[in-house]
Order: structure tokens, then sequence, then C-alpha cells
């Protein structure tokens, strides 16, 4: 577990050092996107690690209301969902996305199912994506169950 990334901590600056910062402030958040079909999996092996967010941590997920990440086109259609992951969670898999090398493969060795299937296409990773985010609105989906718009 020793080459698992560390999120960094910000420390305490004025509103103005905040805006020059070139990486986004706030928690890190988000969620794998796939079929309904590998939900279990991919729950199982989170809980198991401690990396499914607490509360609401499966949504439907909405592609067209939110501008589209490199990968993300065979996301979209209507039966996907998205399993949001813990702060811890969200910080291995940012820093893994972005690197490669010993950090994958140690990522790798702690979730092999689900790396298993961001390599196949049937997941994807997507930082920054929010439960209440436009794409994970549980309201648009009750709405449109319903008939309203």
């Amino acid at each position: 577990h020793d080459a698992l990334p560390i999120c960094e901590r910000w420390p305490t600056m004025t509103m103005g050092q905040r805006t020059a910062q070139s990486k986004p402030l706030g928690l890190p958040v988000g969620a794998l996107v796939m079929d309904n079909q590998h939900l279990n999996t991919c729950i199982r092996e989170l809980k198991k690690r401690g990396w499914l967010k607490a509360g609401i941590s499966v949504t439907s997920f909405h592609s067209d209301n939110i501008a589209s990440p490199p990968g993300l086109a065979e996301a979209a259609t209507p039966c996907k969902r998205a399993v949001h992951v813990s702060q811890q969670g969200a910080c291995a898999l940012n820093s893994t996305m972005e690197a490669g090398g010993s950090e994958k493969a140690a990522i790798a060795e702690l979730l092999p199912n689900i790396m298993a299937l961001i390599a196949r296409g049937d997941a994807t990773w997507i930082p920054g994506l929010r439960v209440r985010s436009a794409a994970c609105c549980l309201e648009r989906r009750r709405r449109r169950n319903s008939g309203a718009v």
C-alpha cells in the first residue's frame, strides 16, 4: 500500500491566492460509470477497500447534461449507472489515471476487477462527478418516468 498516492492538502490561502491556483479546489470526488450488469462487482470491490461513498453511492447517469470527457462517448446509453467513491478512492483513482507504471500496478492489485472493467472499456472513471450533479440528478429520472418535463 506504500505506492498509493496521497492526496495533497491545501495550505490556508486568501481568496486571491486560491483563484491563482491551477488545480481545482475542494474535496476529491468522482464516479465510475458502467452498465447495470457490472454494479455488484464494482460495489463489492469498493466496499472491500472502504472506497464506496457513504450515503447515496449509486445514481443513474445522464451524459447529455455534461461536457463529455475523453472515453465517455461509449458511456452515453440510458442504462448507465454512476458508482460514486469516497474521497480516498477518488484521490487514488485520479492520481492513477493521470499517472502510470507503479501507481497503476498498485491500484490494479487493490481493485483488480474495476481496473479490468476500465481496461476493457466497460467502465469509465469520471473525476469530479458528484452525486447531485446534472448528470446524476435523481429528480430528472423521476420526472422522466412520470412523464413530467
